[in-house]
């Protein structure tokens, strides 16, 4: 059984947009009615490829498009890029945060800022949550996960220290291990809470989702399987496991041969399959010498079929 995790996170920043009457400017695809506070828009000059801001109230450029980017409005700011650097104007192109950063992340309520290779967190009004002094700074849902002399702590936005710097690694993503706090320390993993208990012991050669439901584990070459509450679901003695869905899992013993467990622990197929793959409702095993069975996880019905060679 092997691990491969990818995490990708993109950003994609797009302008809303009304028409104009000068031929040389362009808006962008419209996305969202600007909020009640929005009286500008970014436009685009397509002669020099730059962005400025429109007054739609008085119909009147009042920004001029000196900017290589302008960004969405947000918090009574645009963030701008000039060449290569980034800072954040008002509507009236006044400048709130100077434009000289090597990146701002927008989260609507807080600002991830980069410069000089060092990171920052700013809250809305632009003031400071944690200084310009940490290598790393990653936001989830009101945390922040610090990276402070290549060790990983948390903080809140109350600039509380949650989790201290001990991890090696710390990540905090939505759709991944059930809102928990994936951890690495001295190339163990495991999970834990933001109040730096462990869910899941960090102790484990490596943790994989199995479902929504389900984290397998390994650890001396042996797998098994907990829940999120840290329960241990199925004893880590396994030489392989793959999750079938339906709270169902094809596991190898010591024979080298497969069955099927359910969450409980109780063996729903016997172990005597070369493999077991599942499709949907229906799982396919191998006995060997090119005969299969077809199993209906709903209705239980067996159909045997042997291969010719």
């Amino acid at each position: 059984m092997k691990l491969l995790l990818g995490l990708l996170f993109s950003f994609l920043f797009l302008s809303c947009s009304t028409p104009t009457h000068k031929n040389h400017l362009e808006t962008p695809e419209q996305k969202e009615q600007p909020s009640e506070k929005q009286t500008t828009i970014p436009f685009k000059d397509i002669v020099k490829e730059t962005w400025g801001l429109f007054d739609t109230v008085h119909r009147k450029v009042i920004v001029a498009a000196i900017y290589d980017r302008i960004y969405p409005f947000n918090n009574g700011g645009y963030p701008v890029q000039k060449r290569n650097a980034m800072g954040i104007i008002d509507q009236q192109g006044q400048v709130l945060l100077p434009i000289n950063y090597q990146s701002i992340l927008d989260f609507g309520d807080v600002f991830i800022v980069r410069k000089d290779g060092l990171s920052a967190a700013l809250d809305k009004n632009l003031k400071p949550i944690l200084p310009l002094a940490y290598p790393d700074i990653k936001y989830n849902d009101g945390l922040f996960i610090v990276q402070k002399d290549d060790k990983y702590g948390i903080f809140n936005k109350n600039k509380d220290v949650l989790i201290p710097f001990e991890y090696d690694v710390l990540g905090k993503y939505d759709d991944f291990f059930n809102n928990l706090i994936f951890a690495e320390k001295d190339r163990k993993q495991g999970l834990i809470n933001e109040h730096n208990q462990a869910i899941i012991p960090v102790k484990y050669d490596f943790i994989v989702m199995m479902g929504q439901e389900y984290v397998a584990v390994q650890q001396d070459g042996k797998f098994g399987i907990y829940d999120y509450k840290g329960n241990i679901v199925l004893q880590i003695k396994w030489q392989d496991l793959k999750y079938l869905g339906h709270s169902l899992f094809a596991v190898k013993d010591d024979t080298g041969l497969f069955g099927v467990l359910n969450h409980k622990g109780k063996v729903i197929l016997p172990f005597k399959y070369k493999s077991i793959e599942c499709f949907d409702n229906d799982i396919l095993t191998y006995l060997g010498k090119n005969n299969y069975e077809a199993i209906h996880l709903n209705t239980k019905k067996i159909v045997t079929a042997s291969l010719m060679p």
